[in-house]
């Protein structure tokens, strides 16, 4: 069968879907063997801008949530969890 004359390709800031977008960070996460991916990482083995998936799901780690993904940097934790996890320590 003969090679068609033209592919498809997504045009540049054309909509993604929550899906595409979950199924992306699947994918970078797989490649790197991984059950997290961070940011920085996603920025150079992603297909889609990070900042993309924190504008569309709120954070990255919500992102990564979604993806069924570790979460790998978390920030703002109550000083009840803090206390908590210090007292596990202790």
């Amino acid at each position: 069968m003969a090679e068609p004359p033209f592919k498809l390709s997504r045009v540049s800031g054309a909509p993604v879907s929550d899906e595409e977008l979950i199924a992306d960070l699947q994918r970078v996460a797989t490649t790197l063997s991984s059950d997290t991916v961070p940011q920085k990482t996603y920025g150079s083995l992603g297909t889609f801008d990070y900042s993309t998936l924190i504008r569309r799901f709120g954070s990255w780690n919500n992102a990564l949530r979604l993806a069924g993904l570790s979460i790998s940097n978390e920030v703002n934790i109550s000083d009840e969890r803090l206390f908590e996890n210090l007292l596990v320590l202790w």
